[in-house]
This record gives C-alpha cells, structure tokens and sequence, in this order.
C-alpha cells in the first residue's frame, strides 16, 4: 500500500513474479460525523491478462476505510458493475454526460425551460450559498465548495423567479475532464428543492453556460426532470 501526497490510499497488486496486474486509490470524507465516513473510489484498473480472477475483489477489501458509505462512478463494462454489486455497491441510476453546442443546436436551446429566471453571481463564501449547499447535499461540504471556485474557476450562482430565489449552482469554467471539448464550461452542481425547479436551473444554467463559452457540458443522473427536456433541445450524449 502507498499514500500519494497523504491523501489518496492507493493498493498496487503484484503478480508472483512482482509485475503489478492491478491497482485501486479511494479518497475519504469524515467530517460529518465519526462512523458516518464517505468513501469514493477514485480508480480501479486491472490487466487484461489478471480480470475476473479475483484481483479487484482483493484490492477492494484493502482499501480503507471499512466502515461507513461507499460510491463509485461505476464503468460501462458489467464485469465492473458486477463486481461493485458483489462489494454491496448497488446501482442507483446512470450518470449521462451531455454536451450543448449552440453552433450545432440552430437555437434549439431557446426551446428549454426556465427561460425566465434570472441567473446572478454570488459570492464564494456567501454564506446563504453554503446554507442551500448543505440542505440540497445532507451535510456541509466547505471545503469542496472553495475548491470548485480555486481550482476549476467555478462561478457561483443564484437561480431566481420574478425576485424569489429557488436554487444555487456552479458552472465551472475550467474542467480538464472535458475532453473532447476542452473549451466548454461544465455546470454543476446545481440544487433546487422541487422536481420542477431543479428541471428549469439545470436548463437555465446550461443555456447560460453555452452561450458563454460556446458550448456547455453537464452530468444528468438518469431520473432527473431535466433529462429529456435537454435531450430534446439538441444535448448529445
């Protein structure tokens, strides 16, 4: 086992003639509580040579911790899937990655809802921002929201209707997950406290963010409201 910088715990797995088939590294939050530790796993690569052998079942119960909630983006392959099922890691919905272009949407992002309300800049530490963040996430997460707006140049914003505000998000403007369209701001994350009004933010900020950057990027978990309506407007997976 290693420690990358102190923060990543990361598990190598060696063959018996010290070649390394594998690896996994998770990341921990525990501030909410001690037992009630989140843990996420950051990476998990097996050979070729070495899968459905039984090597990523061992460097999953070496990773630490072995108490609390555990997540995962899972991959597309099943054998990934199966094995974070077999861990106790069951699968809650697919996260869709969409890209808005307005060059090639011919304005069909007009056609979105939310167009009436009003997007404005907050402050980082807004504290009101902080206050939604929590009720929206379950618990207060400071840390990440400054390393949005340091690291990735997250504007934070308001989402408001005739004067009343009903949802906060971020559209990062630096995001080197995109990469297929380095130059497109992603948006997220966006939290409103009805279906409705989170459909109408999402939509909001992802016309707002296309039409600044010239294309806009955006996670969709598969049961959100905002879905369809985005696919409709010309969004491609």
């Amino acid at each position: 086992r290693l420690n990358v910088d102190g923060m990543l715990p990361l598990v190598v797995a060696e063959d018996e003639a010290g070649q390394i088939i594998g690896f996994g590294g998770s990341v921990s939050w525990g501030e909410q509580g001690e037992g009630e530790t989140l843990t996420y796993l950051a990476d998990l690569f097996i050979a070729p040579e070495a899968q459905s052998l039984g090597v990523g079942q061992a460097i999953l119960r070496a990773l630490p911790p072995h108490a609390g909630g555990r997540c995962v983006h899972a991959s597309v392959d099943p054998r990934a899937a199966a094995l974070y099922i077999r861990t106790g890691m069951l699968p809650l919905w697919p996260n869709l990655w969409l890209i808005a272009d307005p060059q090639r949407g011919a304005g069909r992002l007009a056609t979105l809802p939310g167009a009436e309300i009003e997007l404005a800049e907050a402050a980082g530490a807004d504290p009101d921002l902080a206050a939604w963040d929590r009720r929206c996430f379950g618990f207060a997460r400071p840390r990440d929201l400054a390393w949005l707006v340091a690291s990735r140049e997250a504007l934070p914003l308001w989402f408001r209707r005739d004067g009343a505000t009903i949802g906060y998000g971020f559209v990062q403007r630096r995001c080197p997950e995109s990469l297929w369209r380095p130059g497109a701001w992603t948006s997220g994350p966006i939290g409103a406290q009805t279906p409705a009004d989170a459909r109408d933010c999402v939509c909001a900020a992802t016309r707002w963010a296309a039409e600044r950057s010239g294309a806009a990027r955006i996670g969709v978990p598969g049961p959100h409201p905002a879905l369809a309506p985005l696919i409709g407007a010309g969004c491609r997976l």
